[in-house]
């Protein structure tokens, strides 16, 4: 009786690889995280954008203060013209952007003096105008900056003479 070698053999089973076994496992603790957060944003009835909100980095504000502006501003009534000396200061985001800011002082400053040689001494000290001044001013020097970096500018003095 001739044996064959292939009879003698136990069949063993096959072992399956590691890595297979590892993706496999990967892929469906993904599968329950997602579902879960999809259950968890479904529940508390926030969205998936509000959730990872929470991971992204704060971006913080900082404030510069700028040196004293002395403007002459017209009347319009008179050729008689009056002196503002005014006290700004500028709110920004993020610490990255202060050497920027710190190299363009004198480009800020020309952009607040003509904002403020637009100003005329009988409506200066409405709220209207000053509204529109620190608008306008902050619109000015983000089109400077070419992004929105400038969020608030304060006036810390204010004295016309």
């Amino acid at each position: 009786m001739d044996r064959n070698p292939k009879d003698t053999e136990v069949s063993k089973p096959k072992k399956r690889s590691k890595k297979l076994i590892i993706a496999v496992v990967a892929v469906i603790v993904v599968l329950l995280l997602s579902g879960g957060l999809v259950v968890y944003s479904l529940v508390t009835d926030t969205s998936l954008g509000d959730m990872f909100s929470y991971f992204a980095p704060e971006v913080t504000e900082e404030t510069m203060v700028l040196d004293e502006f002395l403007v002459n501003v017209s009347s319009q009534y008179g050729t008689a013209e009056q002196v503002l000396r005014i006290h700004l200061a500028v709110k920004y985001l993020d610490v990255d952007n202060t050497e920027r800011l710190k190299a363009s002082v004198p480009m800020i400053r020309d952009i607040v003096l003509s904002n403020l040689r637009d100003l005329k001494v009988e409506t200066i000290l409405e709220e209207d105008t000053i509204k529109a001044f620190k608008s306008n001013t902050r619109k000015s020097l983000n089109e400077h900056f070419g992004e929105e970096i400038i969020t608030e500018l304060y006036i810390t003095d204010m004295i016309v003479r």
